[in-house]
């Protein structure tokens, strides 16, 4: 802790010399491990960070570089911007940035269901990213893209029952048959733009820090719209057993994001969101029963009913 210490006292301006780091929780998570430290000198100046250790050096390198290109390309409008990076340790492939400021999306949302000015400031982060010029030598699609569908039937096709594992290859045949019927519009796309990862402060017109830009790249716009989308659903049903609970704030994001499109684009959005969003219900039930192996059966038919529906559900 005393190389983190270390760093953010140079950075911040604090006392390098009596500047130490208590822990006030780590965890581990799929690819890298999480830190969250106060930084205090003795003269009573402290700033809270988060340490992130990456398994692969280059992949943390880059993810210290991107947040400074996008701090300086969201500049003109500071209450839109990502977290600030502090430093970057390549012996330790550890990056330290600022601990983001106000609560996430998802537990304003939580506490309050019809919170639909947070959900528009989001859309309205979202749309200032996807505004941005590419930062250099950015990946095409990045790691966090929807699965291979035959990827999706199989695995999910193995732990669910049966009847439900022909439901699922139906729906992503359905999904699968959406994908000509628009062309893509690939922007600096966030990549994983979940409630969790959006943090918003207080006011009339609050301020939004996003975090995890780890699976930022050039892709699909859609998907960071649907992503979104698809997560509410998630949460409303992990919250309160609905997945429609927080379908007025889903409708305040999507119209906040589709009004800043022109008529034509407008259009190819809303033939090409729905499908996606489904994609996004079904991922998130192959992460669980899956990735993370939870027995929960119970959920499945749940899932894979809004997966469907989704499709000739209005997207917003």
């Amino acid at each position: 802790m005393d190389v983190i210490a270390h760093a953010v006292a140079h950075s911040r301006g604090l006392d390098v010399g009596t500047a130490h780091a208590t822990a006030r929780r780590v965890h581990a998570r799929i690819g890298k491990s999480l830190g969250e430290y106060r930084v205090e000198d003795d003269r009573g100046r402290s700033v809270d960070v988060v340490c992130k250790v990456y398994r692969e050096a280059e992949r943390g390198r880059a993810a210290f570089e991107l947040l400074r290109s996008l701090g300086v390309l969201l500049a003109p409008d500071p209450s839109l911007r990502v977290v600030t990076p502090i430093a970057w340790l390549p012996e330790r492939r550890a990056l330290i940035m600022e601990r983001a400021p106000g609560s996430t999306l998802h537990d304003r949302l939580v506490a309050e269901p019809q919170d639909t000015l947070s959900a528009e400031r989001a859309a309205e982060w979202l749309t200032a990213l996807h505004r941005l010029p590419p930062p250099p030598l950015l990946p095409h699609d990045g790691r966090r893209t929807a699965l291979a569908l035959p990827r999706l039937i199989a695995e999910l096709g193995a732990v669910v029952a049966p009847p439900l594992g022909e439901r699922i290859a139906a729906t992503a045949q359905a999904i699968e048959a959406t994908r000509p019927l628009v062309r893509r519009r690939e922007v600096l796309r966030h990549g994983d733009f979940h409630p969790r990862n959006v943090y918003v402060g207080d006011g009339p017109s609050p301020s939004v820090v996003v975090i995890d830009v780890d699976h930022a790249s050039l892709g699909d716009a859609d998907w960071d719209v649907a992503y979104h989308l698809g997560q509410l659903r998630v949460a409303a049903f992990d919250q309160w057993g609905d997945f429609d609970r927080l379908a007025r704030v889903a409708h305040a994001f999507g119209a906040r994001y589709a009004s800043d499109l022109d008529d034509e684009r407008r259009h190819e959005q809303r033939r090409r969101v729905p499908a996606l969003v489904a994609l996004t219900v079904l991922e998130s039930l192959h992460f669980r029963r899956v990735i993370l192996r939870s027995p929960d059966a119970a959920i499945d038919e749940a899932f894979i009913d809004d997966a469907a529906t989704a499709l000739v559900r209005e997207p917003w």
